[in-house]
């Protein structure tokens, strides 16, 4: 075994501190002279692990009223762009690459409607909801999503709010946002591969018989004892539900987060999900909060003046902030507010 001392690099001396976060390369300063101490003497802003939170601190997801809804669409591409149901003549309909799924599950009994479509708009969302509401004599009084196109514009909106429908679209892509729709999407997924290679998304009656299943199987948020079509049907099975969660979040301890004032300057977690990104320290970025918005963190991200984010605005959980005591010039420098 080579146990060879390994030896310094001789290139990067005293003067040439290497830092990851302020991407210098020492080896592209040829000189002394070009040595910049307001440049290149900034000292190591401090980082933060970011632990799991602890389950005593989970919020319980669910709806303080009743029939409110969630939901979202599924995107199901065709293999090689080539639609599975009929050949589509180009010069005479639209060729289609996708295939859609619209999921609405209750949030609290988990009562799950899937629509099949193959376009991702407001018409086919207004369809699914009438058929509910006609049809199946589903009532919604709620219903929230994200900010897709199809749902965040104001021909759904009028048409919900004519309809007496509260709804909610939030576009905070780093807040825990639509997760039970989200859920039982993967779920359905993973019912469709224990059936094997020959079950296929693009099966509508196959989707039916699945959905059928899932709104018939004890659910786990009922102690698997009852299934969604049982709580649906029966709104003192959803109000203990309600009870039980509300009781839940009543207890949480809330004195373990910060609580923070207009203007605070704080440290900010961006939980990118980019593949490629390669992130050197936890909390990459300075903000001024703004104000909560239902428990998050709404803050400007701070950057050098004229720069093309200067005014980004962000939503994130209060565990992914730390107060900053005192934006000293240390603090200025390492994030080059003064550039």
């Amino acid at each position: 075994m080579n146990k060879r001392k390994r030896e310094p690099n001789k290139y990067i001396t005293e003067n040439y501190i290497l830092d990851d976060e302020i991407n210098i390369d020492p080896f592209e300063l040829k000189h002394k002279s070009d040595y910049n101490p307001d440049i290149y003497d900034v000292k190591t802003i401090k980082d933060y692990k970011l632990p799991l939170l602890h389950k005593k601190y989970f919020r319980p997801y669910f709806s303080p009223k009743f029939n409110s809804w969630e939901m979202d669409f599924m995107i199901v591409p065709f293999k090689d762009g080539k639609s599975p149901f009929v050949e589509l003549d180009d010069s005479k309909e639209e060729k289609h690459t996708q295939f859609y799924y619209l999921f609405v599950i209750n949030i609290n009994t988990k009562y799950l409607y899937v629509s099949p479509t193959l376009n991702k708009d407001t018409n086919s969302v207004t369809s699914t909801l009438y058929d509910m509401i006609s049809h199946e004599n589903l009532q919604i009084n709620n219903i929230r999503g994200d900010d897709d196109v199809a749902f965040d514009n104001h021909f759904l909106k009028q048409w919900l709010s004519s309809r007496e429908i509260t709804y909610y679209f939030t576009p905070h892509i780093y807040t825990n946002r639509n997760r039970i729709v989200d859920r039982v999407m993967r779920t359905i997924r993973d019912m469709f591969d224990q059936l094997g290679h020959r079950a296929s998304l693009f099966d509508v009656k196959l989707m039916e018989k699945i959905v059928y299943k899932y709104n018939h199987t004890t659910h786990r948020a009922f102690d698997y004892r009852f299934t969604p079509v049982q709580v649906q049907n029966n709104k003192d099975l959803e109000r203990i539900f309600i009870a039980r969660k509300m009781d839940r979040l009543q207890n949480i301890p809330k004195n373990v987060f910060n609580k923070y004032e207009y203007g605070d300057i704080i440290l900010v977690h961006i939980p990118f999900k980019e593949i490629n990104y390669k992130r050197r320290r936890n909390f990459t970025h300075l903000g001024m909060f703004i104000e909560y918005v239902h428990g998050n963190v709404k803050c400007y991200l701070l950057y050098p003046e004229g720069d093309d984010y200067t005014d980004e605005i962000v939503v994130i959980p209060p565990y992914y902030t730390k107060f900053v005591n005192n934006l000293n010039q240390n603090f200025r420098n390492y994030f080059n507010l003064d550039k």
